[in-house]
């Protein structure tokens, strides 16, 4: 039971800590070029919680792409930029690689991924740095976000005193 309460109150910590950090890097609701995460929150917390995802990982969607369909430098594709790898190993089965870019099965395939880190790592934070540098590279490069080269805007909210 206290650990249920201790893990809820980190989780609102590290959703506070976003919601601060979107401010930090310029990011608001108000923003006319958020309105399409407005427009999309409730179908993506809806997926994620189908998948048994907290609704709080609607911000990495935030952070990752401003809710915009793009493709990254690095190839991460989608509202949860999703790399292609990643992409076919965690896409639902009615899911092809042409709909890597929908809301639906990229949401889908993030939020399989964020179970699978959740997996390997016990603490939300840590599971938000996997997601974002990877699982494989945070274990080989260390923890520090600079050393895993993490966007500001992720760095803001990582960064943020969530620990035991």
């Amino acid at each position: 039971m206290v650990d249920d309460i201790c893990n809820r109150l980190r989780l609102l910590l590290l959703v506070s800590v976003v919601i601060a950090s979107l401010v930090v890097c310029s990011y608001s609701f108000a923003d006319s070029k958020l309105d399409k995460c407005l427009q999309y929150r409730e179908q993506i917390i809806s997926i994620l919680e189908q998948e048994g995802v907290s609704s709080d990982y609607f911000y990495l969607a935030v952070c990752e792409s401003r809710c915009k369909i793009k493709t990254s430098s690095k190839g991460a594709r989608g509202f949860f930029q999703v790399t292609e790898y990643t992409y076919r190993q965690f896409k639902s089965d009615d899911c092809s690689m042409k709909d890597i870019d929908g809301i639906r099965c990229n949401t889908t395939a993030a939020a399989r991924y964020i179970k699978h880190l959740q997996k390997r790592f016990s603490k939300m934070y840590m599971v938000i740095k996997a997601y974002n540098r990877g699982g494989t590279n945070l274990l080989r490069k260390g923890s520090t976000p600079e050393a895993e080269g993490l966007s500001r805007c992720v760095m803001n909210y990582v960064n943020a005193k969530v620990t035991d």
